[in-house]
């Protein structure tokens, strides 16, 4: 279940409403009351598309999940909140979707978007980098360059949920390399 604490959802969200059609003509029916208050009575329903939207979140982030065998993994996102500790959750407002990492009450990163779909990537690229992190862990090579298995495995994860997010995370991959090549020789010079 998700749940969203707002202490004064009046002034929580008070220039957090949408504006459309549908807000301004609220605004309109309500009498005998000024902007501000017509605008906390269209609030309930602001806060309730929120939390529409994180459920809808949550259910495309855990089928996708089972797909990878991620289902319940430490690093998939809280929703509405954050666990802290440098788990990543996720928010929503009138400014897009967020993406966010606290640790020690400290938020060491936050993506914004509005397309649901770059928000999904970066979910699942933190969940297949730490399955990726797994893996090549399991199945270490030590005369190679740890990054060759754990990309490789990356791409793979990333491109069963989507052939796009694969060659989107292969291009990072070949962002990293261009400013710090694979270097198999590392492994042999860390144990003199």
């Amino acid at each position: 279940m998700i749940t969203m604490v707002i202490e004064r959802p009046c002034d929580a969200a008070f220039h957090a409403i949408p504006k459309g059609p549908s807000v301004s003509s609220r605004r309109r029916r309500v009498s005998g009351g000024n902007r501000r208050t017509a605008r906390c009575l269209a609030r309930p329903l602001f806060v309730e598309a929120i939390m529409k939207s994180l459920v809808k979140i949550k259910r495309k982030v855990d089928s996708r999940a089972v797909l990878i065998g991620a289902a319940g993994h430490h690093s998939l996102p809280t929703y509405g909140h954050t666990e802290d500790g440098a788990r990543p959750h996720i928010e929503v407002d009138s400014r897009g979707y967020h993406f966010v990492v606290v640790e020690r009450g400290q938020e060491l990163s936050r993506f914004t978007t509005h397309d649901l779909d770059d928000l999904l990537y970066q979910v699942f690229r933190t969940v297949t980098f730490s399955l990726a992190c797994d893996y090549e862990l399991a199945h270490r090579i030590e005369t190679q360059d740890s990054r060759r298995l754990l990309f490789q495995r990356q791409v793979e994860l990333l491109s069963h949920l989507s052939p796009s997010w694969g060659q989107r995370g292969a291009s990072e991959h070949q962002h990293i390399l261009r400013e710090h090549p694979f270097d198999d020789q590392s492994a042999i010079r860390a144990r003199r």
